[in-house]
C-alpha cells in the first residue's frame, strides 16, 4: 500500500482588489428553493408552464423565455457537458462524481440563496441552467459525432440547440469540439483541458477554462526543478495534446533557465504488454541523467515505473516527477505487491498535483474513512469540501445523479447503476465546479449589458474574460488576452508517494 504525503506547494499570490466571494453552502432542501429537476421538467413539461417565447439569440441557439405557472419569468439556458464517463467498455472511476459535481454546480447557481456572497448581478439574474451529458469515451472522433448530432436537431425547448458546452477532459478531445463551438458561436469552458493551443484564438475564438495552459503547468514544474538546484532532467511524454504541449512549453521555460534537457515521447495508446515505453525508457537511460519528469496518464504508469525498474533507474540516485496524473485515481489503485518491481520503483516517486485547496492529511489507497473535515471552514474550498460531502449523501439528489447517467452508459459493461460517490472530492472535481458558475456568471453580466440587442457567444465569452471570483478551487481570474486561468491563482501540490 502506498501512501502520499505533500511535502510542498507552489503558489504565486496576486495583489488584487478584494472581490465577492462565491460561498457554497447548505444542504439540499435546506431553506426553501426550487427543486433540483424543478427547470428540467419547466423545458420539458408544457403543462407546468404558461407561456414561452425565444428571447435572446446565441446565432441560433436560443435562451428560452419561459413562465411557470407561479407566473415567474425565467431564462433557460441549456448546457451540454461532455465528461470522460467511459472509455466505451468499462467505467471511468470517478465518473459519478463528475455528474454530481455538475448538478451540484447548477443546482447552487439556480438557488443563489445558497451562496449568499454571489454579486447582485447574479442574485438579481433570472437566468436558470438545465443539462444534459455526453460521454467522450476520451476519444474525440466519438465525441464529434455525438456533438454533431445535437447540433443538426431541430431546435426546440425538449431539445434545444446548447446554449454553451462544458468540457473535454482530455485536450485531444477538446480540440475539435472547440473548433465546433467555435464556428457555432458556441462559448465553451473547459475545466481540465491544458493543451496552450487553445490560447490560439483564431482557431478556438469561444474556449475558455478554468485551469492553467501548459505554460502555466510548465513554469510550476521548472520552479519545482530549480527549487532542487536541477541542471539536467530527462523527460518522458505522451504524444497526445496535452503531453505535446506541455513538453513543448516545459522545453521552451527550462531553456530560457539554462537546464539542460532531452527528451523521448511515446504514444497514448502504449501499454505494458507493447514495447514502446520500454524502449523509450531505454533511451532515457542512455541520456545518463538522475533527474526525470514523466508527462503522462495514470494508465501508463506501471509500463513506466517497471521499464524503469528493469532498466536499474530507481533507487536513491534518481528522482521521478511525475505531473498530469489524476492523484485520486493513482490512490486508489496504488496497491502493489510487496517486494514486486512496482513496490520498489514507486518508493519516492514526487506527484506534481493541480488541487482546488490544500489537505495536509496522508493519503492512502483504498481509505475507508474520510479525513476530517472544518467545522467553520474559511477558505471558498473548505466551503466547498463541506458542501459537496453534505449534498453526495443526500438521498434525493443521490437518486437525482442516478436519473441523469447517459442513456449510453447502459451498455458499458461493468456499468453499475447503484453507484456510490466519494466523499472526498478529486482534483478536478472543484475546477468542473467552477467552470459552471463561471459560465452562469458569464451569462447573467453578458445579459445586463446586451438590453438593446440580442445576446451572442461573443458577449458571453467576452464577459467570462473578466471574470475574478472565489469558487470551490479558490480564486478564479481569467485572463484577457486568452480566456484561459491565470496559473498564479491556482495551488500546486508536491506529493511525495512512500510504501506504508
Amino acid at each position: 500500500h502506498f501512501a502520499a504525503t505533500m511535502v510542498d506547494t507552489f503558489t504565486v499570490t496576486l495583489k488584487m482588489k478584494r472581490i465577492a466571494s462565491v460561498i457554497i453552502c447548505c444542504l439540499l432542501g435546506a431553506i426553501a428553493a426550487y427543486d433540483i429537476d424543478y427547470f428540467d421538467k419547466l423545458r420539458t413539461n408544457e403543462s407546468l408552464r404558461t407561456n414561452i417565447s425565444m428571447a435572446h439569440f446565441l446565432n441560433n441557439t436560443p435562451l428560452w423565455e419561459v413562465s411557470d405557472l407561479k407566473q415567474e419569468i425565467f431564462h433557460l439556458a441549456h448546457i451540454v457537458s461532455f465528461l470522460p464517463l467511459s472509455n466505451g467498455i468499462s467505467v471511468g472511476e470517478v465518473s459519478q462524481n463528475l455528474l454530481a459535481a455538475t448538478l451540484m454546480a447548477i443546482y447552487h447557481f439556480n438557488n443563489p440563496e445558497f451562496s449568499p456572497h454571489l454579486n447582485e448581478d447574479v442574485a438579481t439574474c433570472n437566468l436558470k441552467l438545465t443539462v444534459e451529458f455526453r460521454d467522450t469515451n476520451y476519444n474525440p472522433i466519438t465525441s464529434t459525432r455525438r456533438f454533431t448530432k445535437i447540433l443538426q436537431r431541430k431546435n426546440s425547448i425538449k431539445e434545444p440547440i446548447p446554449a454553451a458546452v462544458i468540457g473535454a477532459y482530455r485536450s485531444a478531445v477538446t480540440s475539435p469540439l472547440a473548433i465546433l463551438t467555435g464556428v457555432n458561436k458556441i462559448p465553451q469552458i473547459s475545466y481540465a483541458s491544458t493543451s496552450a493551443d487553445f490560447d490560439i484564438k483564431e482557431q478556438y475564438p469561444l474556449f475558455g477554462r478554468t485551469v492553467q495552459s501548459s505554460i502555466g503547468q510548465a513554469h510550476v514544474a521548472l520552479e519545482l526543478f530549480q527549487s532542487l538546484g536541477v541542471t539536467h532532467i530527462g523527460v518522458l511524454f505522451v504524444t497526445d495534446a496535452f503531453g505535446s504541449a506541455l513538453q513543448k512549453a516545459f522545453q521552451d521555460v527550462a531553456l530560457e533557465a539554462n537546464i539542460v534537457i532531452d527528451c523521448v515521447a511515446f504514444p497514448y495508446s502504449a501499454n505494458l504488454k507493447g514495447p514502446e515505453i520500454s524502449n523509450a525508457i531505454k533511451s532515457l537511460k542512455k541520456m545518463e541523467f538522475r533527474i526525470f519528469y514523466v508527462i503522462a496518464f495514470e494508465v501508463h504508469y506501471e509500463a513506466i515505473m517497471t521499464a524503469a525498474y528493469d532498466e536499474n533507474l530507481i533507487g536513491n540516485d534518481f528522482l521521478w516527477i511525475i505531473d498530469g496524473f489524476d492523484v485520486a485515481t493513482f490512490h486508489r489503485n496504488a496497491i502493489y505487491e510487496s517486494g514486486s518491481k512496482l513496490d520498489l520503483a514507486t518508493r519516492g516517486v514526487g506527484l506534481i498535483n493541480l488541487e482546488g485547496g490544500v489537505r495536509f492529511e496522508i493519503r492512502y489507497p483504498e481509505m475507508k474513512t474520510s479525513p476530517p473535515l472544518q467545522e467553520n471552514p474559511q477558505t471558498s474550498h473548505d466551503k466547498f469540501r463541506v458542501a459537496w460531502r453534505r449534498t453526495i449523501q443526500d438521498e434525493a439528489f443521490e437518486a437525482y445523479v442516478r436519473s441523469r447517467m447517459p442513456e449510453s452508459m447502459k451498455t458499458v459493461d461493468d456499468y453499475n447503476p447503484n453507484f456510490t460517490f466519494e466523499l472526498e472530492a478529486s482534483s478536478y472535481i472543484p475546477f468542473l465546479y467552477d467552470a459552471i458558475t463561471a459560465l452562469g456568471l458569464a451569462y447573467c453580466q453578458a445579459g445586463n449589458k446586451t438590453t438593446e440587442r440580442l445576446l451572442e457567444g461573443g458577449d458571453v465569452y467576452e464577459e467570462f474574460t473578466k471574470l475574478s471570483f472565489h469558487g470551490a478551487s479558490g480564486h478564479v481570474k481569467i485572463l484577457r488576452e486568452s480566456g484561459t486561468r491565470d496559473y498564479r491563482t491556482e495551488i500546486f501540490t508536491l506529493l511525495n508517494v512512500q510504501p506504508r
